[in-house]
């Protein structure tokens, strides 16, 4: 079973899942216009970029919630604070890149989820991972604010003088991201567990 911030997570990509498959669908016998395609594929990068933004900033909670220790006030004092300023850096958490995304967790958890997402990726490394991670981000930083998609990024299709997204592109954000959250979980289930006593089923 995952957090309930996994399977928030899960159900946030599931519903931009629906815009990807939509742009392979015909309309009234006519394939939608690339300008179209663009827009929708567009939609759901930004879909799954603020689901990834989402769960870190939910697992943090969650993950503090289920360390409670009700029978030790110091500590529940402490874990309170430590709460409360989570909740606060998480109004502020908008860029979810790989080294954010990465501190915020340790911050709040103590856990270390590089080891981790090094593999998140098929055949990756941390630094490919990363490296992914960052040019989801920045993709959706260029479309987000009228720039055209960064000629940097490798992954793009090249059509003419402009990068484009394709399916297949999304469908690897898709899996990457599924994969980044599932392997949060994990860790965060086996610290609770060594650390905190406490077991969960994520």
């Amino acid at each position: 079973m995952p957090s309930v911030a996994r399977a928030n997570f899960r159900r946030a990509v599931d519903r931009a899942v629906l815009l990807r498959r939509a742009c392979c669908q015909q309309r009234r016998g006519r394939r939608l216009s690339d300008d179209v395609r663009q827009v929708h594929y567009h939609s759901h990068l930004a879909a799954c970029v603020a689901a990834w933004e989402a769960y870190v900033e939910s697992i943090v909670l969650e993950f503090l919630d289920r360390s409670s220790r009700p029978l030790d006030p110091a500590f529940s004092e402490l874990r309170h604070l430590l709460r409360g300023c989570a909740i606060s850096a998480n109004k502020k958490f908008n860029t979810p890149n790989w080294d954010n995304s990465r501190n915020h967790i340790i911050r709040y958890t103590g856990f270390d989820p590089i080891t981790s997402w090094s593999t998140a990726r098929s055949g990756s490394t941390s630094i490919s991972s990363k490296t992914f991670l960052n040019d989801i981000l920045l993709v959706r930083h260029s479309f987000a604010h009228g720039f055209p998609l960064p000629p940097t990024v490798p992954w793009l299709i090249i059509d003419g003088s402009q990068r484009l997204l394709n399916v297949q592109n999304l469908k690897e954000v898709e899996a990457f991201l599924k994969s980044l959250t599932a392997t949060t979980d994990t860790g965060l289930s086996a610290r609770l567990s060594s650390v905190f006593a406490v077991n969960v089923n994520w």
